[in-house]
C-alpha cells in the first residue's frame, strides 16, 4: 500500500471513522472517499473494514493445519 492519501485513509478507517466522517475530514465527496476506500480494498486483497484493518496489523487469522 503506498500513498500518504492511502495510509490517511487506512489510519481513518482503523480509528473507526465512517466513509462520510473520512470524506469530511479529507474534504472530499462521498464517492470519491469510497472508490478509494474499494481500491484499497483491491490493492490489498479484503473484502471489508475489518478485513483490510486485520490484514495491515498483522492480526488476520490463519488457519490451523488439519
Amino acid at each position: 500500500l503506498q500513498g500518504v492519501q492511502n495510509l490517511r485513509i487506512v489510519s481513518h478507517v482503523r480509528d473507526g471513522l465512517r466513509n462520510c466522517d473520512i470524506a469530511r475530514k479529507r474534504r472530499t465527496s462521498l464517492s470519491t472517499t469510497e472508490n478509494q476506500i474499494h481500491e484499497i480494498f483491491r490493492k490489498v486483497g479484503v473484502a471489508s473494514r475489518s478485513e483490510l484493518v486485520l490484514r495491515l496489523t498483522g492480526h488476520e487469522q490463519r488457519g490451523e493445519p488439519g
